[in-house]
């Protein structure tokens, strides 16, 4: 059997966008039991018998009834003739569709659905005395329904229909929008290849990926955070995102060596937000701190570091103090694997992300740490018993702002650098990628680092493979 050779990516890639839609970022949907879980959310200016279009992610979990009404799963209007219009969900002979209608009539879905699989639906009404058609996978299913709305109540819900008692959805749902206009044929079929429909009339759209996990769910387009009832955050989602496969040259640090960067400016964030992300793999993790990087020392207090905690083995930010409010750590422990680490703080907030992951936050007294110490990788604020063994690739520090979560994922899944926001910020990166000599290069030069002993390695992250 043949394998794949995927070669480094320091761009997104085109194929890659295409199974990845805008703001699908593979973080989490919304998991509702079909008792009595919905989202609520704010009037978008549809009402009467005026065009519109549904449009979600769904993976129906189990039977949402034996037969009769329908369960909802993107609505608006009231429960009562022609008022509320929907996407939903039926059982019917034993099987499973997906339907789309007023509260008093609907068309059902010509194919049925299987349980725990995501599928792309779409309703599109054409206004007044017109139809309501059902497309699920951006093909047509069933007959389209001749139908006047005369929607009233124009408030929107996620998961139950039209507000009605004992009508709710046991679906996982993602990416859920309404528009005040008919969707085409071929933005239909786009949609469901991934790709993003224009914003021209997009009303409401919910991606069900809130980064916080929290009990709302954030509507982008109205900007409010819809309270949530009983609905949990789910990590299954219809787009998974996957790291690129690189084979490059690294830095190697043997617990007796440190990549040294010179005192500057422009690695000096006073009191202001800063951040640093990169690649380590560490060789061994013992009972000490091992020190991934650092600069300052712990006397005087000016300083910040990242280290791994010795008892908990998890990532560990710390700026200016001891104190716990100026403390962070990772919410898992790190392993000798490859892992991508990023840690910032915002002026409020200090962050910590692993892998992209889910960020852990701690409050931050927003302290001076400038200090004329060099950056160290490989060393825990300046001492030399506590050096990480371990590689070290393509690092990144910012000055003057924090990354953003979609550059965060964008470096760690594809390989992209960020671009530098310009004005008051300072970008800077080591590819450490050198493979011989102890001079590790800057982008933007002006700020090399020095290997104490050259050491590197190719055994780097996601190592790529010759066909076979």
């Amino acid at each position: 059997m043949s394998r794949i050779i995927i070669p480094g990516a320091r761009t997104a890639s085109p194929a890659r966008s295409l199974v990845l839609p805008d703001g699908m970022k593979g973080r989490a949907s919304l998991s509702l039991d079909g008792v009595d879980d919905k989202v609520v959310g704010v009037a978008p200016g549809i009402a009467g018998s005026s065009v519109w279009t549904f449009a979600a992610w769904v993976l129906w979990r189990k039977d949402s009834s034996a037969g009769g009404w329908p369960t909802g799963v993107v609505s608006i209007g009231a429960a009562s003739a022609n008022t509320g219009a929907f996407i939903g969900l039926r059982s019917s002979g034993g099987k499973g569709y997906l339907t789309a209608g007023v509260y008093n009539d609907y068309s059902l879905g010509g194919d049925p659905v299987a349980l725990g699989i995501w599928k792309r639906v779409v309703a599109v009404y054409s206004g007044g005395a017109g139809t309501i058609t059902l497309y699920v996978g951006g093909v047509q299913n069933g007959t389209p329904l001749a139908k006047t709305c005369n929607i009233t109540d124009t408030t929107p819900t996620l998961g139950v229909l039209c507000g009605a008692a004992n009508t709710f959805s046991a679906v996982l749902l993602d990416d859920a929008r309404i528009y005040s206009r008919a969707w085409s044929p071929a933005e239909i079929a786009a949609d469901a290849r991934g790709e993003w429909v224009s914003s021209t009339g997009l009303v409401r759209r919910w991606t069900c990926e809130n980064p916080g996990y929290g009990t709302t769910c954030r509507e982008e387009i109205g900007g409010t955070n819809d309270a949530i009832t009983g609905a949990l955050w789910s990590p299954d989602v219809p787009f998974r995102r996957r790291r690129v496969v690189e084979d490059v040259a690294a830095a190697f640090l043997s617990g007796g060596s440190t990549i040294s960067v010179p005192h500057h400016a422009d690695l000096d964030p006073g009191t202001g937000p800063f951040g640093i992300m990169g690649w380590v793999a560490p060789r061994i993790l013992r009972l000490n701190r091992d020190g991934i990087m650092t600069k300052g020392t712990t006397a005087p207090s000016q300083y910040w570091f990242l280290t791994v905690d010795e008892v908990t083995k998890k990532a560990y930010f710390r700026c200016n103090s001891a104190l716990g409010a100026n403390l962070v750590l990772s919410a898992a422990p790190l392993s000798q694997r490859w892992t991508h680490i990023c840690a910032q703080r915002d002026g409020a907030f200090l962050y910590l992300l692993v892998d992209a992951g889910t960020p852990a936050t701690a409050a931050d007294a927003g302290r001076d740490v400038s200090n004329l110490n060099p950056v160290e990788f490989g060393r825990y604020a300046g001492a030399d018993g506590y050096r990480l063994a371990g590689a070290f690739d393509d690092w990144i520090w910012r000055k003057g702002s924090p990354f953003t979560r979609d550059e965060i994922e964008a470096n760690y899944y594809d390989g992209v650098i960020p671009t530098n926001p310009g004005g008051a910020v300072k970008q800077i990166a080591w590819g450490m990628r050198e493979n011989a000599g102890t001079t590790v290069v800057s982008s933007p030069a002006g700020y090399n680092g020095t290997l104490s002993a050259a050491s590197w390695t190719t055994a780097t992250r996601c190592h790529a493979r010759s066909a076979a």
